[in-house]
């Protein structure tokens, strides 16, 4: 008798062990199916994620930031001239940081192509509308093919140097839009208001020992092309400048901001391959 219950008692063990084996596996197949989904889910959210912090670092490196307004149909850039020869080597060595270090320690495949960086120029596209160019270094420009009207330009400028002149040239036959300048460094202050045309071409001339800044509005002619409604501020090679610039455009879509770089992301389930952009 004592045998029988101790062979029940046996088989009761194994068959408790054998249930509590087949759930705790259950339990974790659930588990690993579920953080699969999650990951799954996220792919999306992950994608958007790299990319705005990709955004962050590159507008910081190059010295900007953009703030668009879809309502007012207006931007607001705040941004930096200066060396060209820095800006090319903080882009290579961030460009080696995403690669050997921060790409590695997250999900998906990743790479970022740049090519549209390291050839001396920045491109922004703002919506449908609207190119901004860094030539690093050497000018800033906004313009676009399809030119929307220009309703109003403010322009605060801190430059580096004494200046020695300056003249404000304005070849306008009709007044579409208002333009302020501010001018400021160490020794002098300029300001000029005035009215001016999307068509016709006005320019800032700034003359220090060293050389000319030239600022140019409305008909301007930018690497060969005739644009309307355009803005180009042409400095001294590496000179500092600091600046912040505001227009208001007429009917005017400025979102996204995307910059001229393209992030792809992959795994066995997705594959993703878009600009870089600022806002969505």
């Amino acid at each position: 008798m004592i045998n029988k219950k101790g062979f029940l008692f046996t088989i009761s063990v194994i068959f408790f062990a054998s249930t509590l084996i087949f759930f705790t596996q259950g339990v974790y197949d659930s588990n690993v199916l579920m953080e699969k989904r999650i990951i799954s889910s996220q792919n999306p959210l992950n994608i958007v994620q790299l990319n705005e912090d990709l955004a962050f670092d590159l507008s910081n490196l190059f010295g900007l930031s953009f703030d668009a307004n879809s309502i007012e149909e207006g931007v607001l850039i705040d941004g930096r001239i200066f060396s060209s020869s820095s800006e090319i080597n903080s882009l290579n060595d961030w460009n080696n940081f995403l690669f050997n270090n921060y790409f590695k320690r997250s999900f998906y495949n990743k790479s970022i192509d740049l090519s549209g960086l390291v050839d001396g120029k920045s491109e922004f596209f703002l919506g449908k509308n609207l190119n901004f160019d860094y030539n690093y270094g050497n000018s800033i420009s906004l313009f676009s093919s399809k030119s929307p009207l220009i309703e109003s330009i403010d322009l605060n400028i801190k430059s580096s140097g004494s200046l020695v002149s300056y003249e404000w040239v304005n070849l306008t036959g009709e007044s579409d839009f208002d333009v302020s300048i501010i001018y400021y460094n160490d020794y002098n202050r300029i300001s000029i208001i005035d009215s001016i045309d999307n068509n016709s071409y006005s320019y800032l001339r700034l003359v220090y020992s060293d050389g000319e800044e030239l600022i140019e509005f409305g008909g301007v002619n930018y690497l060969g092309i005739d644009y309307n409604s355009a803005f180009v501020l042409n400095t001294i090679n590496d000179k500092v400048i600091e600046y912040k610039l505001k227009v208001d455009y007429v009917d005017a879509c400025l979102y996204p901001i995307k910059i001229n770089s393209i992030l792809s992301v992959s795994s066995d389930k997705f594959d993703s391959n878009s600009f870089i952009k600022l806002f969505k």
